[in-house]
Parts: structure tokens; C-alpha cells; sequence
């Protein structure tokens, strides 16, 4: 059984779970709440287009840390909630990072963090025509996604493009894959559910996969210590969740064994009882 047990009004989703990611005084994101708001989005009928509108507005705040927070959060959802994709070509959505793009006197570092999210959902939809075509709709994101476009990742990566600084983007997309992975698996129950079932489990698992192919690539080009520890420490990260991930299949099986056994003995109890009495 997933985190919740019934449907979630879409309402729920805006009063709680963005209200608490966006609390300007939080200082990062909180994944707990990310994955709640993750499977929320998924089991309710219209709780993708609900986050949405709620973070719209976040990112459209006139605090520079709830719209960072906003942005860290659809950069999240982009990642892991497939849901959320069709949600993004709202024509509202587009035309207010449009705005965004074109306020000259955005905060800096809202700016970074605006520029940040755009290449996390140019590269996650490289290879979505239709996707690609909403981004590029404005002549404000075309102008950005022609500078995005036009650099390249490291070789042996799986994705076409990048920005120059995005090793940094990387290594954070790594910890954050491999924290909801962790994350996931401690809400679970290896005796009571099989993981390997788990649609939610299984995507955060081949996130987890995608980060370590990226991590490896760079690791084969870089030069610098400090990024080659960076990228060190955050595939020891996936590395600790991917053992998680395999003592619980491995704990999966072990139960799945002794109820065969309880089940086999149980049918030759029955049996033998059933030939003493006749």
C-alpha cells in the first residue's frame, strides 16, 4: 500500500503539502514531503493542475525565497512525477516564465535558480517534440534554450545537451534521486508489499540509474579534486540506496520462501491428517 490509504482532494495538495515546501523560513527542500506530494499527485484526478496553479503563483511571489524553493520544487516533480509534464504547456505557466525571463530586475539569485529549472526541463524533455515546441513558443525562452542547446555534456553521457556550470546541477540531481529513493523504501514494508511492484519505488530506482551513468561520465572528463569528490560522494550516496533497495528484495524473497515452506507444510499436515482419518 502506497503512502496514502484513500483519494486526496486536489485541494489538499495546494493547502498542505506546497504551503510546507515553500515555507520561505526552510533553508532546502523537504523530500519527505516531495515524495508525499509526488504520490498525491499520482492517485488524484486532478492534483497534477492543482500543484501546478499553486506553484505558479509561488514562483510569481514577490519573496525571492518562496520562488527559489518553488522553482527546486517543480524541478522535483519534473524528475519524478510524469504526471506534472502535460501541466507545463499550460499556456499560463509558459507565458509567466516568459515574464520572468524578460523582468530585468529579477533577484540574481531567483534568476539562477529560473535558469537552473529551465534546463532541468529542457533536458528531461529533450526528446519530446511537442514538449520541445511549448518551450521554445516564446521568443524570451527561445533566445535562453538557444544558449542552453548549444553546449554540451561530458562523452558517454545519455543526454544531448547541457549548460556549462551543470556538472554542479548533476551531482545535486544524483543526491536528491538517491534521497527519495532512500526515502521510499524506509515508508515500506519488504513483508507486506514487494518492492519490485512499486511503480513508485521502480522509478525512483531507475533515477538512481540514470544519476550513475551522468556521474560516471563525468568522471571519466573532470580534472578538478574538489568536483571529482563532489561526484564521489554522491555516488556513494546512490550506492547506499541501491543496497537498501537490494536488502529489502533480498528480505522480499527470504518472506516469500518461508510462506511457500509454511504453505507446502501446511498442504502435507493436511494431507497426512486427512489419510489417519480414514
Amino acid at each position: 500500500m502506497g503512502l496514502f490509504s484513500k483519494k486526496i482532494k486536489p485541494t489538499c495538495i495546494t493547502a498542505t503539502h506546497i504551503e510546507q515546501l515553500t515555507d520561505p523560513s526552510k533553508t532546502e527542500l523537504d523530500w519527505p514531503v516531495i515524495l508525499e506530494l509526488c504520490e498525491a499527485i499520482a492517485i488524484t484526478e486532478l492534483g497534477e493542475k492543482e500543484a501546478r496553479k499553486s506553484l505558479q503563483r509561488k514562483m510569481m511571489s514577490q519573496d525571492p525565497r518562496v520562488q527559489i524553493l518553488s522553482f527546486q520544487v517543480l524541478e522535483a516533480l519534473i524528475q519524478n512525477c510524469p504526471k506534472i509534464s502535460q501541466q507545463l504547456k499550460a499556456p499560463s505557466f509558459v507565458s509567466d516564465l516568459k515574464t520572468l525571463f524578460e523582468n530585468k530586475s529579477l533577484d540574481a539569485q531567483v534568476r539562477q535558480r529560473l535558469e537552473m529549472f529551465y534546463t532541468v526541463w529542457r533536458r528531461q524533455y529533450d526528446n519530446n517534440p511537442e514538449m520541445l515546441r511549448t518551450i521554445r513558443s516564446h521568443q524570451a525562452l527561445a533566445a535562453y534554450d538557444d544558449s542552453v542547446a548549444s553546449r554540451q555534456l561530458p562523452h558517454g553521457s545519455s543526454h544531448a545537451r547541457i549548460k556549462k556550470h551543470n556538472v554542479h546541477e548533476d551531482i545535486e540531481f544524483a543526491k536528491n534521486s538517491a534521497q527519495l529513493l532512500s526515502q521510499t523504501l524506509s515508508f515500506t514494508d519488504p513483508t507486506k508489499e514487494d518492492i519490485r511492484k512499486n511503480e513508485l519505488i521502480q522509478e525512483f530506482h531507475h533515477k538512481c540509474q540514470e544519476a550513475q551513468r551522468l556521474l560516471s561520465a563525468y568522471l571519466e572528463t573532470v580534472e578538478d579534486a574538489d568536483i571529482i569528490s563532489s561526484l564521489i560522494n554522491a555516488n556513494n550516496e546512490i550506492l547506499g540506496s541501491f543496497k537498501s533497495y537490494d536488502e529489502m528484495i533480498e528480505q522480499t524473497s527470504m518472506n516469500e520462501a518461508t510462506v511457500n515452506s509454511q504453505t507446502l507444510h501446511h498442504r502435507h499436515s493436511r494431507v497426512n491428517n486427512h489419510h489417519i482419518i480414514n
